[in-house]
């Protein structure tokens, strides 16, 4: 971990220490539309939501800030609709794409190795969806 990434995550609990909840949300405001919007999904598709998720100011100090500019919150296991501590990460937009439910998995028995059909597509130099038709 680099030094700077570091006093970021240092900082964040700092903040989430000092910070009135309004102050928090303010200064962290992807981060607390991504919890808003964790609570709704957890309401509406029936998913469970650990304690140390509900509150805003717990939920940063578990994920932390989000790492960069398009990172979104992912559920590692698809499988498992509880949204938890080490349950989650943050994640850019492939990483998400590879870990839906619906994703196309080719397991290569010979190495062990998992590809999907955009991962697949990009060996081969085409587009995934030249690779889906084809």
């Amino acid at each position: 971990m680099s030094h700077i990434e570091n006093e970021k995550i240092q900082d964040h609990l700092e903040d989430c220490q000092k910070l009135s909840s309004t102050e928090l949300r303010t200064r962290y405001t992807p981060e607390a539309n991504t919890h808003r919007n964790l609570l709704q999904r957890a309401k509406n598709q029936a998913r469970t939501v650990h304690p140390d998720f509900r509150v805003f100011r717990d939920f940063l100090v578990h994920v932390g800030p989000r790492p960069c500019l398009g990172a979104t919150l992912d559920r590692i296991d698809n499988s498992d609709p509880e949204y938890a501590p080490g349950k989650v990460r943050w994640a850019d937009k492939r990483t998400q794409n590879s870990n839906k439910g619906d994703t196309l998995l080719f397991h290569y028995s010979r190495t062990g190795d998992t590809y999907t059909v955009s991962r697949l597509a990009k060996l081969q130099k085409v587009s995934p969806a030249q690779s889906e038709s084809g």
